[in-house]
């Protein structure tokens, strides 16, 4: 199975792709590296800030990368740091730009979505149950009354 996933952290929805790559690597028993493109000094300093609050979350120490582009494509940085890391996945988040790019990748590419299928949207009718609320059995329905 996997041994490295590299989740690439390039976009403000993406902490979300991060957070899935740092379960998975989790529950996978593999090595994340959480990976940043930037393309100024200010915003390796942001990237680099924003990767280690990710990694404070995480159970497992992930390594953080920032890598500016330099004028580089981002498919090629990306690839770079993959073959440096040995890594066997990419994991993207579906918004990114990146996402368009990807599919020409050599490796294999998880693309998260927006907001995963498995996660219900909160409304008005879904309201969290109190604590005495949740120890309580359902009164049973009794037949004739």
């Amino acid at each position: 199975m996997y041994q490295v996933i590299v989740a690439v952290v390039d976009v403000p929805g993406s902490e979300a792709a991060a957070r899935h790559a740092l379960a998975l690597g989790r529950w996978l028993g593999c090595r994340v590296v959480l990976l940043a493109l930037t393309s100024g000094s200010e915003a390796q300093e942001q990237a680099t800030e924003r990767l280690q609050q990710l990694a404070a979350e995480a159970r497992r120490p992930p390594r953080a990368r920032v890598c500016a582009l330099e004028g580089r494509p981002a498919l090629e940085v990306i690839l770079e740091v993959a073959q440096t890391e040995r890594a066997n996945v990419l994991l993207v988040s579906a918004a990114s730009p990146l996402a368009q790019t990807l599919p020409h990748s050599t490796l294999p590419v998880l693309l998260l979505p927006e907001r995963p299928s498995g996660i219900p949207r909160p409304n008005a009718a879904c309201q969290p149950l109190s604590p005495r609320e949740r120890f309580t059995k359902p009164a049973a329905d009794t037949p004739g009354s």
